[in-house]
C-alpha cells in the first residue's frame, strides 16, 4: 500500500511504494531527501492522553522514605551496579572507587602503576631464588674458583711484600696485592649487574658471563669508591658523634656501634643502588640524596632482601669471624715478625753502605748500637686460617647467586619507585652528532656548576675531617691537627677529581693534543709510581725530569682547553679550584698552628695560669714551676748540667 510523505522544504505530498518504508526518497521538485516511516500504516494511531495536573495534595501524601531502594548498591562515582559483589567488597570493579574510604581503592592504585605489582615480589621469592641457583650452578662454581684463586694470589703477594726488605719490590707486590683483593668484590659486582639486567628481561637461564681479571679489579675499586661517595656523607656525622663520645671517656666500641647503626640505611639502599648501576644511566646510584628518599616506598622489600642476605650468608660470616677471633693474634704475630726482620735487613744494609767520611779535626763518631739479628719466623699459624678463608667461599658462591637473583627480582617489581633511568632501543639508525654539532646538548650554567663543585668539595672535606677526628680518637693524636689533615686530604681528593673531570672532557674533544694531555693527567699517579720504581731500581734520574716536563706541558695544554671550552670544562675546573683552595687553607692553618702553638703555650704559662698537662707529668703534685718554666729548661730547678742559667749562679761543676 502506498505511503504518503510530505516534503519538509517545499511542502509537496508524495506517494511512495510500501517497499520504501524505512528508507529515504528524493523530492522531485527540490531534491530534498525525505525519510519514509518504517511503521505499519494499518496500525491504529494512539491519541495522546492528557495527564492530570499534579496538586499539592499529591505531594503531601508522598513518602520520601520509600524512594531509596536499600537493597540496591550503586557506585556513587560511575553508577555501576554493585549488587553482584560480596558485602565485604567496597571497591567498584569499573572505576576503582572505594565506597568505604571515599577514594581510589588499593586494586585501582595497583592497576594505575606503570609496571608489575610490588606485592608479587614476596610470593615465591625463596623458591624462585634457589631454582635460579640450580639452573645456573656453573656460575656459582666459577665464582668460588675465582674467589679462591684471587685470595691465593693476594696471600702470595702479601707474603712477598713482607719478605722483601727493599722498597721497590715492596711497592710492586703491594700494588699486586691491591689488584688481586679488588677482584673478589669486583667479580660479584659484575655478576650482580648482569643478573639484574637479565631479571629485567625475565630471563631465568643466563648466558655465560665472561671473566676478565682487570675488569673485575676495576669494579672492585668502584665498589669501594661507591662506599666512600655514597656511605661517607651518611656516616660522617654519626662517626663524629661516636669519636667525640670516645674522647670523652666512652669505650672504643661505642664508635663502631654508632657507625654500624648508621650504615643500616646504606645497606637497605644497596639493592636499589645496584638497580641503578645496571641501567645505562647509573649516576643516581652514587647520590644518597636521590636514593634514600625512595626507601619509604621500598622499605618492606629492602628489609626482606637484607634479612635474606644476612641469613643465607651466616655460614660465611661465622667462618670468617671465628677465624679472625681464634687465629687473628697468631697471624698478626707472624706479620709483625716478618716486618721486624725486613726493618733489620734495611738497617744493616744502610749501616754497611753508609759513607765513612771524617773531616779533619772532627772527633770520630760515637759507635752505634749493634743491630740485632733477624728472628726465625714460624709460618705454621698461617695454614689453618688460610684454609678456613678458602672454605668460607664455598657456600658463599651459591648464596651470593641467590642474593643476586632476589636483587634482580627486587629491581623488577619496584622499578617505578626506584626511578630507574634507561634508554629506549634505537630501531632506526640515527647519526650521533658530536657535542659541537649537537643542538640538544646544553652545558651546565656557571651557577649550577659552582653549586655542584661547592657540594662535592664540602662533602669530601667533611668526610676527611671526620676521618681525622676518628683517627685522632683511635690513635690518640692531636685533635686539631688530625682534623686539618683530613680536610686537606678531602680537598686534595676534590682537586684530583676535578682534574680528572677536565681530563675526560679533553679526551672526548677529538683534538690530539687535548686527548694526549687528558690521558697523561688521568694516568698521572700510575706514571709517577712507575717512574719512581725505575729511578729506585736503576737510578734513571732523567725519567723524573721527563715526567716533570710532560706534567707541566699537559697542564698548559689542559689550561688552553679549559679557556677555549669553558662550557664543558667548568664543572671539573671549579671543583679542582675549590679543592685546591681547601687544601691550601688547611695547610696554612697547620703551619700557623705549628708556629703559634709554642707562643700561645709560653704566654699561658708565663701568666701563671693553671699548669699544662705536660707540666703535670714532671710535677705530679700539680704545682706550677717557678717562673712558669719547665724542668730541664734554663732558669728552672733541675736544669740540665752544663746549660747556662741566666737567672742564677752557674751549676756545680760548671767552668
Amino acid at each position: 500500500m502506498p505511503v504518503k510523505v510530505k516534503c519538509s522544504t517545499c511542502q509537496k505530498v508524495l506517494s511512495v511504494p510500501d517497499s520504501a518504508r524505512g528508507k529515504a526518497v528524493k523530492c522531485p521538485d527540490c531534491d530534498t531527501r525525505i525519510p519514509v516511516p518504517a511503521g505499519d500504516s494499518d496500525a491504529p494511531v494512539k491519541k495522546p492522553v492528557k495527564k492530570k495536573a499534579s496538586t499539592d495534595d499529591d505531594f503531601a501524601s508522598l513518602d520520601l522514605r520509600n524512594i531509596e531502594d536499600r537493597k540496591a548498591r550503586i557506585c556513587p562515582k560511575c553508577g555501576c551496579d554493585l549488587k553482584d559483589l560480596d558485602e565485604d567488597e567496597t571497591e567498584c570493579p569499573k572505576c576503582g572507587y572505594d565506597t568505604s574510604t571515599g577514594g581510589m581503592g588499593a586494586a585501582a592504585k595497583k592497576r594505575a602503576l606503570k609496571g608489575p605489582d610490588p606485592d608479587k615480589f614476596f610470593k615465591g621469592l625463596w623458591s624462585d631464588g634457589w631454582k635460579f641457583v640450580g639452573r645456573n650452578k656453573g656460575l656459582a662454581f666459577r665464582s668460588i674458583m675465582y674467589s679462591i684463586v684471587a685470595s691465593l694470589l693476594a696471600a702470595f703477594s702479601i707474603f712477598m711484600f713482607l719478605y722483601n726488605s727493599t722498597w721497590p719490590p715492596r711497592v710492586f707486590f703491594g700494588f699486586v696485592t691491591a689488584v688481586c683483593l679488588m677482584v673478589i668484590p669486583g667479580w660479584y659486582w659484575l655478576a650482580d649487574v648482569y643478573i639484574i639486567q637479565n631479571a629485567m628481561e625475565k630471563k631465568d637461564k643466563i648466558k655465560r658471563l665472561n671473566f676478565d681479571f682487570f675488569t673485575a679489579s676495576a669494579l672492585g675499586i668502584k665498589f669501594f669508591a661507591w662506599n666512600i661517595a655514597f656511605a661517607g656523607p651518611v656516616l660522617a656525622i654519626p662517626a663524629a658523634i661516636g669519636a667525640i663520645l670516645v674522647r670523652n671517656g666512652s669505650p672504643t666500641y661505642v664508635l663502631g656501634i654508632i657507625t654500624g647503626l648508621a650504615y643500616i640505611p646504606v645497606l637497605l639502599a644497596f639493592p636499589g643502588v645496584m638497580g641503578h648501576m645496571a641501567m645505562p644511566i647509573s649516576y643516581p646510584g652514587w647520590m644518597f640524596w636521590k636514593i634514600l628518599p625512595s626507601l619509604g616506598q621500598t622499605f618492606k622489600g629492602s628489609m626482606v632482601w637484607v634479612l635474606l642476605a644476612l641469613s643465607t650468608n651466616i655460614a660465611t660470616i661465622g667462618t670468617i669471624g671465628a677465624t679472625i677471633a681464634v687465629y687473628g693474634n697468631d697471624v698478626v704475630g707472624v706479620v709483625n715478625a716478618m716486618e721486624s726482620n725486613a726493618d733489620i735487613y734495611r738497617r744493616k744494609w744502610a749501616a754497611e753502605n753508609k759513607p765513612k767520611v771524617q773531616k779533619k779535626g772532627e772527633a770520630p763518631p760515637a759507635p752505634e748500637a749493634p743491630i740485632p739479628d733477624p728472628v726465625r719466623v714460624n709460618y705454621q699459624p698461617l695454614i689453618i686460617p688460610g684454609i678456613l678463608w678458602c672454605v668460607a667461599f664455598i657456600p658463599f658462591g651459591f648464596t651470593a647467586l641467590f642474593n643476586m637473583r632476589t636483587n634482580g627480582q627486587f629491581v623488577y617489581y619496584f622499578r617505578p619507585a626506584l626511578g630507574l633511568i634507561g634508554q629506549a632501543k634505537q630501531y632506526k639508525y640515527k647519526a650521533i652528532l658530536s657535542r659541537e654539532l649537537d643542538e640538544e646538548y646544553k652545558p651546565k650554567s656557571t651557577k649550577v656548576a659552582l653549586l655542584e663543585a661547592i657540594a662535592v668539595t664540602g662533602i669530601l672535606a667533611l668526610v676527611g675531617g671526620v676521618g681525622g677526628l676518628v683517627v685522632s680518637t683511635l690513635f690518640n693524636t692531636d685533635l686539631a691537627a688530625s682534623i686539618l689533615v683530613g680536610v686537606i686530604c678531602g680537598g686534595a681528593l676534590a682537586e684530583t677529581g676535578g682534574v680528572l673531570m677536565v681530563s675526560k672532557e679533553a679526551m672526548d674533544h677529538g683534538n690530539p693534543f687535548y686527548s694526549a694531555a687528558g690521558f697523561f693527567l688521568s694516568s698521572f699517579w700510575l706514571i709517577r709510581i712507575g717512574a719512581g720504581i725505575l729511578i729506585a731500581m736503576y737510578g734513571l734520574d732523567f725519567v723524573r725530569i721527563l715526567v716533570d716536563i710532560l706534567t707541566l706541558a699537559s697542564f698548559i695544554v689542559l689550561l688552553i682547553y679549559t679557556i677555549n671550552n669553558w662550557g664543558e670544562a667548568k664543572p671539573g675546573c671549579l671543583t679542582a679550584i675549590l679543592g685546591f683552595l681547601t687544601s691550601f687553607i688547611g695547610i696554612i692553618l697547620v703551619i700557623v698552628g705549628l708556629i703559634a702553638s709554642p707562643l700561645i703555650q709560653e704566654a699561658i704559662w708565663g701568666r701563671g695560669n693553671e699548669p699544662d698537662p705536660v707540666q703535670q707529668q714532671f710535677d705530679p703534685a700539680g704545682g706550677a714551676m717557678p717562673g712558669g718554666a719547665m724542668p730541664g729548661m734554663p732558669g728552672a730547678p733541675g736544669a740540665m748540667p752544663g746549660m747556662p742559667d741566666p737567672g742564677g749562679a752557674a751549676p756545680a761543676g760548671a767552668p
